[in-house]
């Protein structure tokens, strides 16, 4: 069993259309692996969201105080 590392990206201080940029740039990037994203819960989400869903993209949503944060597991199959 391989262990793979969680990378966490903060994309607080993006607004769209860069944060959505950001968000895609860092996620094609990693090839194999977990990512977390760091936003603030004022943020939209909604292209994000869409993304992740119509990529069929892994992925959990968790809001916690003034934070969201996007776990994206990707693999190679």
């Amino acid at each position: 069993m391989q262990n793979i590392e969680l990378t966490t990206i903060d994309l607080r201080h993006y607004n769209c259309p860069q944060l959505f940029v950001q968000f895609k740039w860092q996620l094609k990037k990693l090839n194999i692996g977990n990512i977390r994203f760091i936003c603030n819960r004022t943020q939209d989400l909604s292209d994000i969201k869409r993304y992740l869903a119509g990529q069929a993209y892994h992925y959990v949503l968790t809001e916690e105080g003034n934070f969201n944060f996007i776990e994206v597991h990707i693999t190679d199959v």
